[in-house]
C-alpha cells in the first residue's frame, strides 16, 4: 500500500470518527469524498479495485506492432489516427470524442489513451547517412567501405574489397590530378616517393540495398561517391541521392502499410 493511499484511509477514517458527516458520490470517474462547507472532493481512486480510466502513452518502431496494439485494445469508432510526416510519426487516440449521431451530442472523452509509431531509421542505412556529405580521408574511407560490405549491392562484395586493398596500399603516395571516364569511374593519378607513377579507379557512386526503417522491406539507395585532392591526398564524401525524397517515399510507405493493415481507419495528415 502506497503511503498517499494509506493517507487518504487515515484521512477518512479521522473524519468518521469525529463524527463529520461524508458524502460519496459514484459517477463516470469513480467514487469522491465531500466534506461539508467548502471542503474540496477527495478521489477515493486508489481505493478501487481498477482506476476510473486508461491512462497510456505507448510508442512503438515498426508499424506492425502499432497495428497489432490498435487491433487489441481499441474500437475504430473511437480511434483518431494522425499522421506527421515531418516528424515520421503515425499517432492514435484510441479513447477519442465518441461520435454519436446526431452530431450535436456527441460525447468528449479523455483522450487518455495513445499509441504511436514513431519511425527508426536502421542501423545499416543511419551509418550511411551520418557521413552524408561529410568529409573523409582515404583510410577512413576504405575502413568504412569495409565495414559496410553488406550493404552493397553494386559493385560486388569483391570489387568493394580490391578497391579497399588498393586505399590501404595506397597510402603514402601523393596524387596529382583526376579525369573523368566515359563509364561514369574517376581516374586518380599518383607518385610513390620513388617517382614511380600510377592510377587508381573508383567508381562513383555505389548501390546499397536496406531498409530505411525498422520493420521495412530493404529498397535500392544510390549514393554518389564524391572526391577532392587536397594537400596531393585524396579525400572523400558520400552523398545519398535525393535523400529527403526516399526519406518521404519510405515514411509513406509505411503509411500504406499501416492502412492496409487496419481497414476502416481513416488516416489524417498533419
Amino acid at each position: 500500500m502506497t503511503e498517499s493511499r494509506k493517507s487518504e484511509i487515515l484521512d477518512t477514517a479521522a473524519l468518521a470518527l469525529a463524527g463529520v458527516q461524508l458524502y460519496v458520490r459514484p459517477d463516470a470517474e469513480g467514487a469522491h469524498v465531500f466534506g461539508p462547507d467548502n471542503w474540496c472532493a477527495h478521489s477515493l481512486e486508489g481505493l478501487q479495485s481498477r482506476p476510473n480510466r486508461i491512462k497510456v502513452a505507448q510508442t512503438f518502431s515498426e508499424v506492425g506492432s502499432l497495428v497489432a496494439y490498435l487491433k487489441t485494445y481499441s474500437f475504430i469508432s473511437n480511434l483518431l489516427v494522425v499522421s506527421s510526416p515531418k516528424t515520421g510519426t503515425i499517432s492514435a487516440t484510441l479513447d477519442y470524442h465518441d461520435p454519436s449521431t446526431p452530431i450535436e451530442y456527441a460525447k468528449a472523452r479523455w483522450s487518455d489513451h495513445t499509441a504511436a509509431f514513431r519511425a527508426r531509421f536502421t542501423p545499416e542505412y543511419a551509418a550511411w547517412r551520418d557521413l552524408h556529405r561529410k568529409s573523409i580521408n582515404q583510410t577512413q574511407a576504405g575502413e568504412f567501405l569495409e565495414d559496410r560490405l553488406y550493404d552493397i549491392a553494386v559493385p560486388t562484395g569483391a570489387e568493394v574489397m580490391d578497391m579497399v586493398m588498393k586505399f590501404d596500399a595506397l597510402k603514402k603516395v601523393s596524387f596529382s590530378q583526376s579525369t573523368r571516364l566515359r563509364d561514369g569511374q574517376t581516374q586518380f593519378l599518383y607518385s610513390e616517393e620513388n617517382e614511380a607513377r600510377g592510377a587508381l579507379t573508383i567508381p562513383d557512386s555505389v548501390t546499397l540495398l536496406l531498409p530505411i526503417y525498422e520493420g521495412m522491406e530493404p529498397e535500392r539507395i544510390l549514393v554518389r561517391l564524391r572526391f577532392r585532392i587536397a594537400d596531393q591526398k585524396l579525400m572523400f564524401s558520400f552523398v545519398i541521392a535525393n535523400i529527403e525524397q526516399i526519406e518521404r517515399m519510405a515514411f509513406r510507405r509505411c503509411e500504406d502499410a499501416f492502412v492496409t493493415a487496419m481497414p476502416g481507419t481513416t488516416l489524417l495528415q498533419t
